[in-house]
């Protein structure tokens, strides 16, 4: 049985100095559909993934050939659309989407555009037909080749925790569950932000996609966690932060972030490491939960220590070992 969509608007989250935005949690199988052609097609995002590069390979030698040529020839910019126009169609199955996005005239396509992004962003008219071709080209086969034949327990796993997100609107403030939700994402003031759309995704997993729904939205594809029955027993969240406090210069670069809130260039500084260094760090950081990143929009301004992740990995572990609290 197919798994049905999810769009639940929450609350109102109200900020320091009076600033606030409306949470979504918006989801559906197209949402899903286009998270797995980012973990495939997106050289930045399949090279630091869960997934990994057997998956990956596995999932392109599926495709026909022109379409493997398309992927690999092309950046994924130049012929696919945001991910948020999983958000746009009103068919929220992937097979759906699909035939609802070859059917739009390029005109009312290009008008839907400019509804839901920043001028920048609108595909140009000349270039938008052409670019819906590839673009859906290579959806069908995709979801021809891999994405049908998914196990619907993920796409279940991810509806369920779109559910478990609107719960928790009884409980806790809307900025919380966007933190709680995308493992450390903090949206602070941000001028002109009314909205914060959050999508669960399962193929990009430990990251979060990020993307903008018109011109005061923003949209967190956040990760969600492999189903228990899917994995080998072992929590995924569990392996993560063991492997970023393996390293001595994460845990100086955590201790350092425990006295508050530090810009890229200051944690640079402070470990007289090369950047590209510092940033493979913090990526590590990151995926584990450990910390909390500032955001701005698409930007991450400052990191600092996630508290509560300490606790998390102190809880998961005796939950792995079978442990009671002392």
């Amino acid at each position: 049985m197919p798994v049905s969509s999810i769009t639940i608007e929450l609350h109102m989250a109200f900020y320091k100095g009076g600033t606030m935005y409306a949470v979504r949690v918006h989801w559906t199988p197209a949402c899903e559909l286009l998270a797995s052609l980012a973990a495939v097609a997106n050289r930045k995002v399949y090279r630091t993934i869960d997934m990994g590069h057997t998956w990956r390979d596995g999932v392109m030698k599926r495709l026909p050939e022109d379409v493997r040529a398309l992927m690999s020839g092309e950046p994924l910019a130049q012929w696919a659309f945001p991910m948020s126009i999983a958000h746009m169609s009103p068919a929220g199955e992937a097979t759906g989407f699909i035939d609802w996005l070859a059917l739009q005239e390029p005109g009312a396509l290009y008008a839907a555009f400019a509804a839901v992004c920043p001028g920048e962003r609108i595909p140009q008219p000349g270039d938008l037909e052409r670019r819906r071709e590839k673009f859906v080209k290579v959806l069908k086969a995709l979801n021809d080749c891999y994405f049908s034949s998914v196990d619907p327990r993920i796409l279940e796993a991810l509806k369920a925790d779109a559910e478990q997100k609107a719960r928790l609107v009884s409980g806790l403030p809307g900025r919380e569950i966007v933190e709680l939700a995308t493992n450390g994402l903090q949206v602070d003031d941000t001028p002109g932000l009314d909205s914060v759309r959050i999508t669960p995704q399962y193929h990009c997993r430990p990251m979060n996609l990020i993307d903008i729904y018109g011109t005061n939205e923003m949209v967190y594809f956040y990760p969600v966690e492999t189903p228990e029955d899917l994995s080998d027993g072992i929590p995924q969240r569990l392996l993560r932060m063991g492997d970023a406090i393996s390293d001595a210069s994460r845990l100086k670069i955590l201790r350092f972030l425990k006295s508050g809130p530090h810009t890229f260039t200051e944690i640079v500084g402070f470990t007289g490491l090369y950047k590209s260094t510092v940033h493979y760090h913090l990526v590590i950081l990151r995926a584990a939960g450990l910390l909390t990143i500032h955001m701005s929009g698409y930007e991450a301004d400052n990191y600092s220590l996630r508290p509560k992740a300490i606790d998390m990995l102190a809880s998961t572990m005796r939950s792995f070992l079978g442990v009671e609290k002392a």
